[in-house]
């Protein structure tokens, strides 16, 4: 726990300090700024994820499908020039019955800094209490012990970033007047860790003729580093007021896993294979701001004999005010 810390505390200060040494390329025929440079914006969006521990074997489903029991989100953000800070929530009342699907502790939260050129991001999501969907062996299962977090650091580079604005099509600090896009580096360094108070796997199935590695999964991390190329375009109304703005990425990385199963504790190097995507549309005012968005992200851990797969979806609004400042000069 105290490494994690210390982990995340070292990556904040990178974005906060490290970043701002790099300077904006200003051309006002196709980026502006806007004069008021905070914001405060408020968020609500569904979420879907989904852990599958599924041996290679074919004849039957013996996937593992766990599920934490969240549905709908609710967040705050603050925007500080090239900052951005937020927290989401669990909107209660809109989570599956409990009875049959458990209950889920959850919080996120996330810190961006987007210039022309760099930018990137520090993230962290925790889920308590998962259920598992049925599958040919066992039937749907309550697992309030198992525990899920995920976190990491992004890093993108912008090859076009005189003509295409990240800070536009994601934060929605800047106004694009034209369409472009542009060709992005994104490297990514993410923390997995699962846990849980006995095996997850099925009693029925926990075997090693099934699940050769990973029977008696009990508890599994993940430090791993990605590059993803990938690709983001910006079409923008003439005078950039509305915007449409899909992003795809796609890598391949490696890093470092512990597990503890039936065979004890064992560690080694895992191929990691990654994609994220994100799409935003909305509307770019001097005094306010409204986007729809959808972003997916997922990840998959291959070892010889099965995989380890994690997917998110979100859907959400967001909305923003621009304020003129909020007190205190530096920022």
């Amino acid at each position: 726990m105290g490494l994690k810390k210390y982990t995340f505390s070292f990556l904040f200060v990178v974005l906060a300090f490290g970043l701002r040494a790099q300077s904006d390329d200003d051309d006002t025929t196709r980026i502006i700024r806007f004069k008021r440079l905070h914001t405060v914006q408020f968020n609500t969006w569904l979420t879907d994820v989904d852990l599958v521990v599924n041996p290679r074997i074919k004849t039957k489903d013996y996937a593992m499908r766990f599920h934490p029991n969240v549905r709908g989100q609710a967040g705050v953000a603050l925007g500080l020039k090239r900052f951005t800070i937020a927290l989401g929530f669990q909107i209660k009342g809109t989570e599956n019955n409990e009875a049959v699907y458990g209950k889920t502790e959850y919080y996120d939260f996330s810190f961006g800094y987007f210039q022309r050129k760099f930018g990137g991001e520090v993230y962290y999501r925790y889920f308590q209490g998962m259920y598992n969907n049925p599958n040919d062996f066992t039937p749907r299962t309550i697992r309030p012990d198992i525990y899920l977090a995920t976190g990491g650091f992004n890093f993108f580079y912008a090859q076009n970033h005189r003509r295409f604005s990240m800070r536009s099509a994601i934060s929605q600090q800047e106004q694009q007047l034209r369409t472009a896009g542009s060709f992005i580096l994104q490297t990514n360094i993410q923390f997995r860790t699962l846990k849980a108070d006995s095996s997850i796997i099925a009693s029925g199935i926990d075997d090693p003729r099934f699940f050769p590695e990973l029977s008696g999964l009990r508890q599994m991390r993940f430090i791993t580093l990605n590059i993803r190329p990938g690709y983001a375009y910006n079409f923008v109304s003439p005078r950039g007021t509305w915007f449409f703005s899909p992003s795809a990425y796609a890598g391949v990385g490696s890093g470092w896993y512990t597990r503890q199963s039936h065979t004890g504790f064992k560690s080694g190097m895992p191929l990691d294979l990654s994609f994220h995507s994100k799409t935003i549309a909305g509307y770019n005012h001097q005094r306010w701001f409204l986007s729809v968005f959808y972003v997916y992200d997922g990840s998959i851990n291959l070892f010889k004999t099965s995989f380890v797969n994690i997917n998110t979806h979100s859907v959400g609004l967001n909305l923003g005010y621009r304020l003129t400042g909020i007190g205190i000069k530096w920022l």
